[in-house]
């Protein structure tokens, strides 16, 4: 029988569209090829004009689970960039094309920042899943291909005007069109829809074009049967035609698919071709490239990343960048729709996908493919290793990938990522992945989601800024002008934790007998000073007393009693950091330990510790405290020597905090608030912390900085002081000096962390930042004072 298209069809089976594979009857792998979830059923083509049918009604809950949690680690990133509490970027800038990074974020921010990734690639990623998702099920409501053309069309306009109206409302009218990630999704959207329609069609044509070339061949087949004078029963020749049909279905299936894994990756190395730099970092001017992108910002927006505010148009999201990602996307779906997988199939699969996309990221690292970063990072593990492999010299170099545009590391990084993800939700039975109605909740609203948190956290980010902020360095991306911020993501610290009034009022923590008499006789000579002192902590011996003061067996039990504001540690290091992280739990605002040579593993611990609480603030360990002169003292300072008065002085050296104390004394300045911070390689008070507090405090007049060898902290404070000159009238002078300079590389100068490692900052180029950035420097503390008292004209 001769079908519609002149073709031969046995009379007793249905037609099937061209596209999809015919199933078999009681035999091989009774399967189709591109049918919707619900499987082993012929999916109709977006031309078929048969009656519509209801789709299937099963929804898959990986991607859904997948798209949620990229949701709320969006919301981190967003909240971090809200609140100012770090730069935004794994090297403290932007990870961008031929970008230099020069130094690493913070272990908290590069880790959230790299876990962000995921979220840009995942959403595209979903999206053209989504798009084949859709036009399958519209497909079986009898859609017709222009109907889905105009869906497509109509979202996509729709989300690009929710972009232009949520840009000039977020900037109140500076950006005109600011493409965060909206507009990126819209036009691949619209382009990943038209792209599947066109498959669709050309996908049937090919299996038609094919099928009838087997029949040709089929038929001469039969011809010389017939001269032979055998006969070929009328069955076999319709298995025959069956079986023809379903090996062109499925070679045009998989030629499509090929086809989109070649324009996935063309697609992804052409953020590559069109980089005016070639993605590498000249070591000079003349080196720079002569090649130039469009300035228009009609033709950028495609292609190219535009953060420049001034220009009124701001693209992050460049859509043409991104567009691979809706492909794989695309791909992914077929696949997965191709049959009906059973769960531990669709696992294995996924983890096969995982291991193809780290190796190509092995790739990019090692054979240098693909990269926008190439001599870029430029950091001190780099220095360390000068000739080797940047991207080998340390985790933080292996894993650094450029975003915007995203090249092909960040391309291999952010898939392997996502399909572990899927692969551990689809590895989820269903009935317990219900129970995860949170992620599923903010992935089946994704875009409702989107709009209220960012209004939400911006709006509410610019109050809490206002109200607890303080200076952090971290420039508005809108108004660099502003650096006000909150520097801790999980909560805000007490902007008053180390000022006069919040040391006034602690216990004394000690482990045994020989503790308790350091304790004792430091406990004596603080309260002769005048400090507040309501209690001791002794594990074992709560409910006694001591110099008529209460004894707790707790440092909990002693803030449930007397709520100290300080627990001064006096606990050996091996014991140290449990004390800490008691009085740290027990939410203390300020801890001072004294203890030297804590172990390395232990401050790691009391590090972690910090970073997930928001009400507690170390200084040490390895300090002698923090004293406000005349008011309080929390420490082992010789404090006979010191004098209130208004220079603030902060010090890695106990030693040297106590000649620059002796030299303001001198001077007749004398003291507002001391603080040395220790010289321990991990410290809970920084110089950067230390000064906050300084340049805000009302007493504090000038401030003095003692640095010395070992760390960075030196740098990020001339960051600091640099920022805080440019943005602050009238701001207090700064008197500084970095202690070590002729310190030998690696020998250790009495503090752990003062030590010289080859590749280290030395003494002088941190003298040469702080001085560049504003601070006036003096050869050694005994011309401290005189200095001072100069520039504060008395």
């Amino acid at each position: 029988m001769a079908g519609q298209d002149g073709s031969r069809e046995p009379p007793d089976r249905p037609r099937t569209p061209c596209n999809v594979t015919p199933k078999r009857d009681g035999s091989g792998n009774d399967h189709g090829y591109n049918s919707f979830p619900g499987y082993n059923t012929a999916s109709p083509r977006a031309s078929d004009t048969r009656p519509p049918t209801k789709p299937a009604s099963a929804r898959v809950l990986a991607p859904d689970l997948l798209r949620g949690l990229l949701m709320m680690v969006m919301a981190l990133d967003h909240a971090a960039l809200a609140l100012h509490t770090w730069e935004h970027g794994t090297g403290r800038v932007a990870e961008a094309d031929g970008q230099a990074v020069l130094r690493w974020n913070t272990t908290a921010a590069y880790a959230v920042r790299t876990l962000t990734h995921l979220c840009g690639a995942g959403f595209t990623f979903l999206l053209g899943m989504g798009v084949v998702y859709l036009g399958r099920s519209r497909a079986r409501l009898g859609w017709s291909a222009a109907r889905l053309a105009r869906y497509f069309a109509v979202r996509c306009a729709v989300l690009t005007a929710v972009t232009a109206v949520f840009g000039l409302v977020m900037t109140g009218g500076r950006v005109w069109f600011l493409n965060g990630v909206l507009f990126s999704l819209a036009v691949d959207y619209l382009l990943a829809g038209l792209l599947w329609l066109a498959m669709d069609r050309t996908e049937g044509w090919l299996t038609l074009a094919m099928a009838r070339m087997g029949k040709g061949w089929t038929d001469d087949g039969e011809m010389a049967a017939d001269d032979d004078g055998v006969t070929r029963p009328l069955l076999r020749a319709r298995d025959d035609t069956r079986a023809t049909a379903e090996r062109c279905a499925h070679l045009s299936w998989s030629i499509h698919n090929v086809l989109l894994a070649v324009l996935s990756l063309v697609t992804i190395f052409w953020n590559i071709w069109l980089s005016d730099d070639g993605g590498v970092c000249a070591p000079s001017r003349e080196d720079v490239s002569t090649r130039s992108s469009p300035s228009s910002p009609l033709l950028r927006v495609w292609f190219w990343v535009m953060m420049d505010v001034q220009s009124r148009v701001v693209s992050g999201f460049p859509p043409l960048a991104w567009l691979s990602f809706a492909l794989l996307g695309m791909l992914y779906a077929r696949v997965t729709t191709a049959r009906q997988w059973t769960r531990r199939a669709l696992v294995l699969g996924h983890v096969l996908g995982v291991v193809c996309f780290s190796i190509l990221f092995v790739l990019t690292r090692v054979l240098h493919l693909g990269n926008l970063s190439e001599r870029c990072l430029q950091t001190p593990d780099q220095q360390r290793r000068p000739g080797q492999n940047q991207y080998l010299a340390s985790a933080a170099s292996f894993l650094y990938v450029v975003k915007y545009p995203p090249d092909v590391g960040f391309f291999a990084l952010t898939m392997a990522g996502n399909l572990l993800l899927l692969a551990l939700f689809t590895a989820v039975p269903p009935q317990v992945a219900r129970r995860f109605s949170m992620l599923l909740d903010f992935g089946t609203s994704a875009l409702f989601f989107y709009i209220v948190h960012m209004v939400v956290l911006f709006g509410a980010g610019t109050l809490v800024v206002a109200a607890w902020g303080r200076e952090t360095g971290v420039a508005d991306p809108m108004d660099p002008e502003k650096t006000r911020g909150v520097d801790n993501l999980f909560g805000l610290h007490r902007s008053s934790g180390m000022s006069t009034d919040g040391v006034n009022h602690h216990v004394f923590t000690y482990a045994g007998d020989a503790d308790r008499w350091q304790a004792t006789s430091n406990a004596k000579d603080t309260i002769g000073y005048g400090t507040k002192v309501v209690g001791g902590v002794s594990p074992g011996k709560g409910g006694r007393t001591h110099l008529d003061l209460p004894v707790f067996g707790t440092v909990k039990e002693a803030v449930e009693q007397v709520d100290p504001h300080v627990s001064a540690v006096f606990v050996p290091a091996p014991f140290a950091a449990r004390a800490i992280i008691e009085a740290i739990e027990a939410e203390v605002p300020v801890v001072v330990s004294v203890a030297e040579h804590i172990p390395v593993h232990d401050l790691l611990r009391v590090q972690e510790v910090l970073r997930t609480q928001s009400r507690s603030r170390l200084v040490g360990p390895n300090c002698p405290g923090v004293i406000a002169p005349g008011q309080c003292r929390v420490g082992i300072m010789p404090f006979r020597q010191y004098a209130r008065g208004c220079v603030g002085i902060v010090s890695k050296s106990g030693t040297l905090s106590y000649e620059a104390v002796g030299a303001t004394t001198a001077a007749g300045l004398g003291q507002s608030l001391v603080v040395a911070v220790g010289g321990d390689p991990m410290p809970g008070t920084t110089i950067v912390d230390a000064l906050r507090v300084l340049f805000e405090h009302e007493e504090t007049e000038g401030v003095v900085v003692i640095g010395e060898i070992g760390g960075e902290q030196e740098l990020r404070a001339a960051e600091m002081i640099r920022e805080y000159r440019r943005s602050t009238p009238n701001p207090k002078p700064v008197v500084a000096m970095v202690a070590g300079q002729t310190a030998p590389r690696g020998k250790v100068m009495g503090h752990a962390g003062a030590v010289l490692t080859p590749g280290d900052v030395t003494a002088a180029e941190k003298a040469r930042a702080l001085e560049d950035a504003g601070a006036v420097l003096v050869p050694h503390p005994g011309v401290m004072g005189s200095t001072m008292k100069a520039l504060l004209g008395r």
